[in-house]
């Protein structure tokens, strides 16, 4: 069966390159037309064309579980449709079987995502928002933007003045070893002392979470703007090895960030299996190939939407983040091996 195998395993890697590439350009093209300012400022086209580079491994971040969930459908349903399916199985040889091949490629695929999800996704957005940065730098604000700031400090504001160094509507973050610091704030006045107006400040720690409001804080962050542009900001996603250190604070949002991370290595084996679900039993008519490519979709959207919706629980208290973490997987592989052993 050397042969079947070599062809399922090309026809996969063919078939995800095509869809992938497919997936890239669309992000790309809206990608470029939101930041199409990028061309018209100062920064060097080498600099727009890095910026594309580090945005690739976050796009492949989303675009990897739906192409593998659209793959499968398309090469498994094929064999359905022109009955080199049934033949198979009246060959004797199992789903599970004629799945192998594509199988370990997808758990190859998964290695790949879980290290790219984990330190190169979030690398690569972070070198991507700094020549961004630097690109509006000219035009005088940033929006939505996430900067790295000296020490243990780390500030997400929604729209900075760089003329007037202003932060408007702020978020500051303080990790020190044992205690975490959530600083938000109306506004805040960037320098060497930056200053905060009407914040809310919460300590998460071993002994629990502690919340104060103060008209006026003043804490020792170097987050002049000068020191803000210069320097790469990071990611909001943190790797894993930080994110063990952040559970120590007893925030349920960083521990359930934690467990996610860890298990997003089985999302494209997930999308898998719940892909071959859909073509386990023979056609009937051709037209059911786009009838299994229909049905794929919608189970990949109501896996991404329960996802959701156990997230938001896993960061709050109302659930364990590893039961809102490890839940979509769990739910969504039994249903898909139910349904493949039913039909």
């Amino acid at each position: 069966m050397k042969l079947i195998d070599k062809f399922i395993i090309q026809s996969f890697f063919k078939t995800g390159l095509f869809i992938t590439v497919g997936f890239l350009s669309i992000l790309y093209i809206v990608d470029f037309f939101n930041h199409i300012s990028l061309l018209d400022s100062s920064i060097s086209y080498m600099d727009v064309i890095k910026y594309y580079l580090f945005k690739l491994p976050f796009f492949l971040h989303f675009i990897v579980p739906f192409s593998v969930l659209i793959t499968t459908v398309a090469v498994y349903g094929n064999l359905n449709s022109t009955n080199q399916l049934a033949a198979l199985f009246n060959a004797r040889l199992s789903l599970y079987r004629i799945a192998a091949p594509a199988m370990i490629l997808v758990i190859a695929i998964s290695f790949i995502y879980f290290f790219m999800n984990n330190k190169l996704a979030s690398e690569g957005i972070a070198a991507s928002r700094y020549i961004r940065n630097r690109a509006l730098n000219s035009k005088g604000s940033l929006r939505n933007a996430i900067f790295a700031a000296s020490g243990d400090y780390i500030m997400k504001t929604q729209q900075l003045n760089i003329a007037k160094g202003i932060a408007y509507n702020p978020t500051i973050y303080e990790y020190k070893k044992g205690s975490f610091t959530e600083i938000r704030a109306e506004i805040a006045y960037l320098s060497k002392k930056t200053i905060l107006k009407n914040a809310i400040i919460k300590i998460y720690s071993r002994n629990g979470i502690k919340t104060v409001k103060k008209q006026n804080v003043s804490i020792d962050a170097n987050l002049k703007v000068s020191n803000i542009l210069l320097h790469s900001p990071i990611s909001s996603s943190f790797t894993l090895k930080e994110l063990m250190e952040l559970r120590k604070t007893n925030n349920p949002k960083y521990s359930f960030l934690f467990y996610d991370k860890l298990f997003s290595s089985v999302i494209p084996i997930i999308m898998f299996i719940l892909a071959l679900s859909t073509v386990s039993k023979p056609f009937k008519r051709e037209e059911n190939s786009m009838k299994a490519t229909g049905i794929g979709i919608v189970y990949g959207g109501s896996y991404f939407l329960f996802y959701s919706i156990m997230a938001a629980l896993g960061k709050s208290t109302l659930i364990s983040p590893i039961i809102g973490a490890a839940a979509p997987h769990l739910v969504f592989l039994l249903f898909a091996l139910t349904k493949i052993e039913r039909e």
